[in-house]
């Protein structure tokens, strides 16, 4: 799955319910303000979340719970990053230079 380009104002952007083997999501290129990103129920094996250049404001992202997952680059305000509890989980959270940035329950 490979979403781009969403630079606009008030971008919705909802993505659920994973649940394959070996899953490839590549989400980039958001820079609009107010930009919602929910991307919940990633639960697959091997599931490549490889989300970049998320440079919005109060951008949300949960519950990413799958076996060995990818994710990069956030550097938004208010980024909201939780419940990542799976196995082997990658964590190259790089870039995140936001202000009040949340990053529980890893």
């Amino acid at each position: 799955m490979t979403v781009t380009g969403h630079g606009g104002v008030d971008n919705l952007m909802t993505v659920t319910g994973h649940g394959g083997v070996k899953t490839s999501m590549t989400v980039t290129g958001h820079g609009g303000v107010n930009t919602l990103m929910t991307v919940t129920g990633h639960g697959g094996v091997n599931t490549s979340m490889t989300v970049t250049g998320h440079g919005g404001v109060n951008t949300l992202m949960t519950g990413h719970g799958g076996v060995n997952t990818s994710m990069t680059g956030h550097g938004g305000v208010n980024t909201s990053i939780t419940g990542h509890g799976g196995v082997n989980t990658s964590m190259t959270l790089t870039g995140h230079g936001g202000v009040n940035t949340s990053m529980p329950g890893h």
